[in-house]
């Protein structure tokens, strides 16, 4: 019934690879984009200054400080903006990656699982079918050592991608300290302040990956199918 020797091989040169590129390009190429958005915000709030100095004003102008306050707010702004794209990126990174992931389990599901006349069967198309049908040749994806972390993966990109809900309310039990700011941890308990409430999380707000559980994540993947080309070759 099973093709261990074939999975493996696709498990080894298509599915962890893909996951890797993935880490790639996110952490590698993208992130490092936002590293200078410091520089352009203060670059930003000089040529706004010299801009507005440099106007022709009549009958005495705008007060110079109003002026400086509105050019440093517009900075700031455009800082911040940035900042949540960044944050938002990481997040999508994390988003990315279980569905990346749930992809990959679900053509292994049909090509594998599933008999030839069921594999259009989309009501066959779920994690409880492909349990159950792995659990009849003794295969407990759920004892991997990387089912923790993929579960937290799960609720977490829900969360992402509806915000609030009981995604949500489950990740706030499961990994609290993602509901922390950067600025934040590492300074109070994971959950101190941590309310649950998720509004905007694809634009930055709310939940907080970092590059480092991004990288636990892929790896938890990578995990999950050397996990399951072993169980498959001992059946």
């Amino acid at each position: 019934m099973y093709n261990p020797i074939f999975w493996k091989a696709r498990f080894r040169d298509d599915f962890i690879p893909a996951v890797r590129r993935v880490e790639d390009v996110f952490l590698n190429r993208i992130m490092p984009t936002f590293s200078t958005i410091e520089s352009e915000s203060e670059a930003l709030t000089e040529q706004l200054w010299d801009e507005a100095m440099a106007q022709p004003y009549y009958g005495g102008g705008p007060d110079e400080g109003d002026i400086a306050e509105a050019v440093q707010d517009a900075g700031i702004s455009h800082y911040l903006g940035l900042k949540g794209m960044e944050q938002g990126l990481l997040n999508c990174c994390a988003l990315f990656l279980y569905h990346l992931y749930e992809q990959h389990l679900m053509l292994f599901h049909r090509k594998e699982l599933l008999g030839l006349r069921e594999q259009h069967n989309s009501a066959l198309f779920t994690h409880k079918e492909i349990h159950k049908r792995l659990k009849s040749a003794n295969v407990d994806v759920q004892a991997f050592v990387a089912w923790a972390k993929l579960e937290e993966l799960r609720c977490l990109a829900n969360t992402i991608k509806h915000a609030e809900g009981n995604s949500s309310r489950e990740l706030l039990a499961l990994a609290p300290h993602l509901f922390a700011p950067p600025t934040q941890k590492g300074s109070v308990p994971d959950n101190f302040g941590a309310s649950g409430h998720v509004y905007s999380p694809l634009v930055g707000d709310d939940i907080f990956v970092t590059p480092e559980q991004v990288r636990a994540y892929a790896s938890a993947i990578e995990s999950f199918w050397l996990e399951l080309s072993a169980a498959l070759e001992a059946i």
